[in-house]
C-alpha cells in the first residue's frame, strides 16, 4: 500500500527482496509456481499483478515484477498459471478483474502510443523510464508464446483494436516502420532496436503455433514486416536473423504461406540479395575476428617476453 505521504509502494526496500525471493523460488520449482496461483482469494499471483498494473511503481520495481513473471512464463505450467489465475482485482467485488493478457497488451499499447512522434520505428523515442517497462512486458509475452497454450491465447482476438498484432504492426506499432527499412533510412536507436527484436521474437514464437497460419496471414502487414527486417542483415543482424527465422517457420505451415510470400513485391529477389549480404557480412566479421585474435596473440607474446625480461633482470639483481 502507498504510505501517507503518497510515495509509491515500491519505496520500501523490503519489496525488492520479496520479489527477488519469489523469482528465485519459481525458477525450476514446479511447486513454487503452483503455489503462486493456488488456493486463496486473492492468490499471490493476483497480488503481484495488482502491484504491476494498479500501483504506482518506479522503473526498477516494475522490472523486478516483470522479471518474476518472465521466469514464471518460461515454463508451460507457469504460462497456464498466468492464463487461468491472472485476473487482477478478481476478489474485490467487481466483475472479476482484468485478465493478464489484455492488461499487459493494454499497458504496452499505452506506453507506445504515448510517444511524441507518429511511430516508434519512424523516429520517435520512448521516454527513458518507459523503455525497460515495455521490454519487460514484451519478454513475458515472448516466453508465453513459446508454449502452445500461451501462443493460442495470444493469437485469439489478436486482430482487435487492442490486440497483439495491432500493438506490433499497427500504424503506431513497435514494428510499423516498414517503409523506412525498405528505403535504407537510419535504424532505430540502440534501445528501441532491442524492443524491435523483442517484437520480432514474439512473432517468431507465435509462428510455431498450429493456428499461426490462419491468424498471422489474416493481418496484411505480417509478411511485409518480416521481409523488410530480414533483408537488413548488415544494419540490424539480430533483427534480420529473427525475422528470417519467423518466415522460415511460417513457410512450413503449408503452401498457402509460401504463395503469400511469393506474392510480396520482388520477394525472392530481395531474399536472395539479403542472403548474399548476410554471407558477406558474416565473412567480414569472421575475418575481423581472426585479425583481432592474431593481434591478441601477438600482444600476449609481447607481454610474455616482457615478463621474462623483467624476471631475468630481477634474478640478476638478486645475485649481485
Amino acid at each position: 500500500k502507498d504510505n501517507k505521504q503518497g510515495a509509491p509502494c515500491s519505496a520500501y526496500p523490503a519489496l525488492h527482496e520479496v520479489l527477488g525471493l519469489l523469482t528465485n523460488m519459481v525458477v525450476g520449482c514446479e511447486e513454487a509456481r503452483a503455489a503462486m496461483c493456488g488456493e486463496g482469494c486473492p492468490t499471490l499471483l493476483q497480488r503481484v499483478l495488482e502491484l504491476l498494473f494498479e500501483r504506482k511503481l518506479e522503473t526498477s520495481t516494475f522490472c523486478l515484477v516483470t522479471g518474476l513473471l518472465g521466469h514464471l512464463a518460461a515454463e508451460a505450467d507457469g504460462t497456464a498459471c498466468l492464463l487461468r489465475g491472472g485476473a487482477t482485482g478478481a476478489c474485490s467485488g467487481g466483475p472479476g478483474g482484468e485478465a493478464f493478457l489484455p492488461a499487459s497488451q493494454r499497458c504496452v499499447r499505452d506506453l507506445v502510443h504515448a510517444l511524441p512522434g507518429p511511430s516508434l520505428a519512424g523516429g520517435a523515442a520512448l521516454r527513458p523510464k518507459d523503455l525497460p517497462r515495455v521490454l519487460g512486458l514484451m519478454q513475458v509475452l515472448v516466453n508465453m508464446a513459446a508454449h502452445a497454450e500461451g501462443a493460442r491465447a495470444l493469437l485469439k482476438g489478436s486482430h482487435t483494436a487492442a490486440g497483439l498484432l495491432e500493438v506490433l504492426l499497427g500504424p503506431e506499432g513497435l514494428l510499423s516502420d516498414v517503409e523506412g527499412l525498405q528505403h535504407g533510412q537510419p535504424r532505430q536507436q540502440q534501445g528501441t532496436q532491442a524492443l524491435v527484436c523483442a517484437g520480432l521474437l514474439l512473432l517468431r514464437n507465435l509462428s510455431f503455433c498450429g493456428d499461426a497460419k490462419t491468424h498471422l496471414l489474416a493481418h496484411p502487414r505480417v509478411l511485409p514486416v518480416l521481409l523488410a527486417h530480414a533483408e537488413c542483415p548488415t544494419e540490424a543482424p539480430k533483427a534480420a536473423a529473427i525475422a528470417a527465422s519467423a518466415m522460415w517457420t511460417l513457410t512450413y505451415q503449408g503452401e498457402k504461406v509460401k504463395s503469400a510470400v511469393r506474392r510480396l513485391p520482388s520477394a525472392l529477389q530481395r531474399l536472395t540479395v539479403a542472403r548474399a549480404a548476410a554471407h558477406f557480412h558474416a565473412s567480414k566479421l569472421a575475418k575481423a575476428s581472426q585479425q583481432q585474435a592474431a593481434q591478441l596473440q601477438a600482444l600476449q607474446a609481447q607481454a610474455a617476453q616482457l615478463q621474462a625480461a623483467h624476471l631475468q633482470e630481477a634474478r640478476h639483481h638478486a645475485l649481485q
